[in-house]
């Protein structure tokens, strides 16, 4: 079985396919849009030194190397932990959650220190997560991954020179 159809019928149903096509790849962009809003608006209420630790380039101590000054992924930290009393578990979650590999660490350490989670809650998500990091510490740089660095905060506290802040409690 055959169609035929002429140069102007062909042209007609074309268009209101490729309309069609148009309409369900523009929802298609609308709806997808809406939900990637949605975690930006979690993000634009996240207090600026969170939105600044959930995409941290590397995992920072407070040793301050030839650049002297701390690092801006450790100043962030520091501008956290100075405005722990606002900081909601949510916003550290949604970093441990969707941040860079060194903001998840940033915000296991945050949430450590808060009383509102166990001992090592917030390590035990991060201990089989083999996402690379560099830890920086003044000019050093060591290559590890996200569960190296979280076993060692859950066997020792701390991590080479990064020690948790002292007095540092979410209420």
């Amino acid at each position: 079985m055959t169609f035929k159809m002429d140069k102007p019928t062909l042209v007609k149903w074309m268009s209101k396919f490729l309309a069609i096509i148009f309409i369900g790849t523009a929802s298609y962009d609308f709806f997808s849009s809406a939900i990637s809003n949605e975690d930006q608006l979690k993000n634009y209420n996240m207090p600026e030194a969170l939105r600044k630790i959930k995409v941290a380039t590397s995992f920072d101590d407070s040793v301050v190397g030839e650049a002297a000054s701390s690092s801006d992924n450790y100043k962030a930290y520091a501008e956290a932990v100075d405005q722990i009393q606002g900081l909601t578990v949510d916003d550290l979650n949604n970093v441990l959650e969707s941040g860079t590999p060194a903001g998840k660490i940033y915000a296991a350490v945050l949430l450590h220190q808060s009383s509102k989670v166990g001992h090592n809650l917030s390590f035990d998500k991060l201990l089989n997560d083999k996402s690379a990091v560099a830890y920086k510490s003044g000019c050093k740089v060591m290559n590890t991954t996200v569960g190296e660095i979280a076993k060692t905060f859950v066997d020792t506290g701390s991590y080479h020179n990064f020690k948790y802040s002292m007095f540092c409690k979410l209420t």
